[in-house]
């Protein structure tokens, strides 16, 4: 069953799309650009609108409802690190705002190497729902 569910994250992540260099979120949120780190084109099938707080043990927040699964991975996300992941089974169980490394009532922890963060690297971090749609940003803490 775990592989099953590390099977799915896989997929999970490469329906997340490459990660782009000018598309990074500074430490205040923004984008280099200056815009909201939460804006995103969509142009992967997800949308870029998970707020993220500063810190090492930053807490995770999006609008339209619970989801069934919360990851994080460490860069260089082509050899798929995860930091940290969260899954409710057959449910959008998980409801917003999550910290990172706690786990939400009613969840399954799927990987937990780091339950702090290490300030300086950059993380992806995503969220998605039963219905395949997901939510995503790119920080660094």
């Amino acid at each position: 069953m775990r592989k099953l569910l590390c099977i799915s994250l896989l997929v999970v992540v490469a329906g997340c799309g490459g990660r782009s260099d000018d598309n990074d979120a500074g430490q205040d949120g923004t984008m280099d650009d200056g815009s909201d780190a939460g804006e995103g084109d969509g142009s992967d099938g997800s949308t870029s609108n998970v707020d993220v707080s500063q810190g090492v043990t930053p807490e995770y927040s999006w609008e339209g409802g619970n989801v069934s699964q919360l990851s994080v991975l460490r860069a260089p996300f082509e050899q798929e690190i995860y930091a940290w992941a969260v899954i409710t089974r057959d449910t959008d169980g998980i409801s917003s705002p999550v910290v990172h490394g706690t786990t939400p009532p009613g969840a399954e922890v799927l990987f937990e190497d780091e339950l702090e963060l290490t300030a300086g690297v950059e993380y992806h971090v995503f969220v998605r729902r039963m219905d395949g749609s997901m939510e995503n940003a790119t920080f660094t803490p």
